[in-house]
């Protein structure tokens, strides 16, 4: 019976019901067909299901989470945090200022293997109604190996590399307004150079759906309705009884 529900929606109702020909025998019971089948239902809302209706649909936030107020400044760690989980022989994991390259890589006294976020830049994506904006972040993972005791560089980068594509696909790091990872891609960054360096610089890139906002108190104007079939639809608005809205002492 479960597998038979089935539901349809509009901008303004919502109808869930079950599509078998007894369903409603089995939820009603038999008395309207001289039957003594007692009623099983199984289809409905309770008084605590339609209470968080209510507030979902008419509260005064509507569709607007809380973010942190330093949710830029934390991804990168937070992403360091999931990647240390599965990854934890790295030396280094740690979040990085922009693109990194040889130079950088001679400058700094890097502990390999290493594994460094950064966010490359972003720009204007999809921006929906209110005072929500959404943003496209070009975000990278650049892996350094250098030679040593175990495998060789290039293959202890690919090793990380390709961790790094099954964990990074369609992450969201568990952060309020971060949208799932996509495009993810590898990149070689090898070079003369860096041979000459005895290092292997990898890097993983990935696209990362975010939306900021600024959180903001405002009624949602909208009314909810529920009505029990057969006293549903247009003809029958009389029979609705309204549990959240304006003018409600819900």
């Amino acid at each position: 019976m479960r597998d038979s529900i089935a539901s349809y929606a509009t901008s303004t109702e919502a109808e869930v019901g079950a599509n078998l020909i007894y369903a409603a025998h089995q939820h009603f019971g038999g008395a309207e067909t001289g039957s003594n089948i007692a009623p099983r239902p199984f289809i409905g809302l309770s008084r605590e299901d339609e209470l968080d209706l209510a507030d979902l649909v008419t509260g005064p936030f509507v569709g607007v989470a809380v973010m942190s107020a330093t949710l830029l400044s934390d991804l990168p760690q937070t992403i360091c945090t999931a990647i240390d989980v599965i990854l934890p022989d790295l030396k280094t994991c740690a979040p990085h200022e922009g693109k990194f390259d040889l130079a950088e890589l001679k400058k700094r006294g890097l502990a390999a293997p290493a594994v460094l976020i950064a966010i490359l830049g972003a720009k204007q994506d999809t921006t929906y109604a209110g005072t929500a904006h959404s943003f496209m972040f070009k975000m990278s993972a650049y892996v350094v190996t250098r030679d040593g005791l175990g495998a060789p560089r290039d293959v202890a980068a690919a090793n990380i590399c390709q961790v790094l594509l099954g964990l990074l696909p369609d992450g969201y790091w568990g952060l309020n307004g971060v949208g799932q990872a996509r495009n993810v891609a590898m990149h070689s960054l090898i070079s003369g150079k860096s041979k000459d360096a005895t290092a292997s610089l990898w890097a993983v890139t990935w696209d990362q759906p975010i939306s900021l906002f600024e959180p903001e108190q405002r009624p949602a104007w909208a009314a909810l309705y529920v009505s029990r079939a057969p006293q549903v639809g247009a003809d029958r608005e009389g029979d609705y009884e309204q549990i959240g809205g304006p003018q409600n002492e819900l």
